[in-house]
């Protein structure tokens, strides 16, 4: 099967789609980018890739302490040791660039099968609207809050895929099968009330999520009073870590995560710049709050 190229590369799951199928689902700024594009991709290839480590290598920075005891803080039921955590799908090589070059070398192969189409790799899926996209090819369902739920690894991926102009067949096998359990854990441990339900159904605020505030250049003042609070310098886990289907998920194989991402990986993209540039703004943002409330506590 052609998708097995994609596997061969690392991907656990690889589904495909008709880009046409998503056009509705773009933002504005997806389908600007979409349409300027050098060449029309008519499908697509999507690709599920596992981060999740059981002894992540980075799991803080800044240890707090007060005559000699450690600050612990709980936001939405977790408990964490201490500020300056970093999500969990940034505890390794930049996700986006180290999927990008496992999906190149499977357009290399594409490539040498059908030389007359054209294969161009999305580390992020960019600028297909990445969970409708996986949801739709098949690889999983979408979650209460708004990330995509596989059968093995939960919430616990990353996505990319291959845009071409070759004719494939939509897998979507599962797309209209839900699993989520609709428990509504994820929107009662939000500490920003990102999540809301309405009829049924969950949705996702991002303005208010902890994990967009924290890559975000510019924040308002509500997003930097909640950011100061927040125990993550980087990203949020709080809603995956109380979902049921992440309750036992399966330890990533590839060994781009098992490495440490903010002591360890060079400043040697635009891209990586600007995370280290949002985790010093982030950090200094906790420190000032945690000065703060540790001279009014005490």
């Amino acid at each position: 099967m052609i998708k097995n190229i994609i596997c061969a590369q690392g991907a656990a799951y690889c589904g495909t789609i008709a880009t046409a199928d998503l056009v509705g689902h773009m933002t504005e700024g997806m389908l600007a980018r979409y349409q300027a594009l050098p060449f029309v991709p008519t499908h697509a290839f999507i690709a599920a890739f596992p981060y999740y480590k059981k002894e992540p290598p980075f799991a803080g920075s800044i240890i707090i302490r007060k005559n000699g005891k450690l600050l612990g803080r709980q936001v939405g039921g977790v408990t964490f040791d201490s500020v300056g955590r970093a999500a969990l799908f940034s505890q390794g090589a930049d996700y986006v660039t180290a999927n990008r070059k496992r999906l190149e070398s499977a357009c290399a192969v594409l490539k040498s099968l059908y030389p007359d189409n054209i294969f161009v790799a999305s580390g992020n899926a960019w600028p297909l609207p990445a969970v409708k996209a996986a949801s739709f090819s098949g690889i999983g369902s979408i979650g209460g809050n708004g990330v995509l739920l596989t059968e093995n690894y939960g919430s616990l991926i990353t996505i990319g895929a291959i845009l071409t102009d070759l004719p494939l067949e939509p897998s979507g096998g599962n797309a209209s099968e839900d699993t989520c359990r609709h428990c509504d854990l994820c929107v009662k441990a939000c500490p920003q009330n990102a999540l809301s339900k309405k009829d049924g159904k969950a949705y996702l605020t991002k303005e208010r999520c902890l994990s967009y505030m924290s890559q975000e250049p510019i924040l308002d003042e509500y997003q930097t009073i909640a950011l100061s609070a927040s125990p993550y310098l980087i990203g949020c886990d709080i809603c995956q870590l109380v979902c049921p289907k992440n309750s036992s998920p399966k330890e990533t194989y590839l060994p781009e995560y098992g490495q440490g991402i903010l002591n360890k990986l060079p400043c040697t993209s635009q891209r990586k710049i600007r995370k280290f540039a949002l985790v010093k703004r982030n950090l200094e943002l906790q420190l000032e709050y945690v000065q703060k409330t540790v001279i009014s506590s005490s």
